[in-house]
């Protein structure tokens, strides 16, 4: 193990949030997942230059597909790194969003949208999350968004491919669950890498409710800030049903909604298993 990760692949980076190895995971028929090739992270907006060459030099990284919407694109746009092709493939649009949930609270506009959203019942911004992840199976613009990227993975030969969201947990999340089923790691382990998020963002989570509650001190909207910011079961069991309700099961969704055959799953396996 490096001493740059930790026993999750959580790879010590100064200013990229939420950035894991998926090399530590090992498939239901006992393949290991090549470490450094597929990391899944938040926001690169604050890489440090010893993050760029940790990423650059120690993974090699390759890739970056950006999972972000145009706004937050925007607001925040990816560092160019020489000798790494950068693709924006937002899985998500504005309006799908509501408001971007995964923007710092103090954003005007976020809160606005959580009272709006707490306004409609004690579950509003459960609710719109658990909607939020049933989007990322049926709609059409997001499963092809979903698609690009594993045309992006297949496509990565050597090196690190790296895709991100805001924080690394719904829209980047999602594309983690569907790539670890693709390769045919079981369901718990992917359950317990996408649970995993809340252990990594838990200091920046509570550091931003610390500083929003100076502002708005309302208990409603502190927890609906909480709730939107973290992985849930609950979420992951949505998707799922939406899954199974549609497709009848994720390998029907894969082959299926996102086109994935078992030429190309084979593909994937011969590049990034071993």
């Amino acid at each position: 193990m490096s001493h740059k990760q930790d026993e999750n692949g959580k790879i010590l980076l100064e200013g990229i949030p939420n950035a894991r190895d998926l090399g530590v995971y090992k498939t239901k028929d006992g393949h290991q997942i090549k470490p450094r090739r597929l990391i899944r992270s938040g926001c690169l907006t604050g890489m440090t230059e010893a993050d760029t060459k940790i990423l650059t030099e120690d993974y090699e990284l390759r890739a970056i597909v950006d999972f972000r919407t145009a706004a937050e694109l925007s607001e925040k746009p990816d560092p160019t790194l020489p000798g790494v092709t950068y693709m924006h493939n937002p899985i998500l649009n504005e309006a799908q969003m509501g408001m971007t949930h995964e923007e710092k609270a103090e954003n005007k506009g976020l809160l606005d949208f959580l009272v709006e959203l707490i306004q409609t019942g004690e579950n509003g911004p459960e609710q719109f999350m658990s909607d939020l992840y049933a989007q990322l199976v049926l709609h059409e613009e997001t499963v092809r968004r979903y698609r690009t990227f594993f045309d992006a993975v297949l496509n990565n030969r050597e090196g690190a491919l790296l895709w991100h969201c805001s924080a690394g947990k719904d829209r980047a999340g999602m594309g983690a669950v569907y790539l670890l089923w693709a390769l045919g790691v079981s369901e718990p382990v992917i359950r317990a890498d996408y649970l995993l998020t809340d252990r990594y963002l838990e200091k920046n989570l509570n550091r931003m409710i610390a500083h929003l509650a100076e502002t708005v001190p309302d208990e409603k909207v502190l927890n609906g800030v909480r709730i939107m910011n973290t992985a849930r079961e609950s979420y992951l069991n949505r998707l799922y049903a939406e899954v199974d309700r549609h497709y009848g099961s994720m390998d029907a969704f894969l082959r299926e909604g996102l086109g994935l055959g078992e030429e190309e799953k084979r593909e994937l396996r011969e590049n990034y298993l071993e």
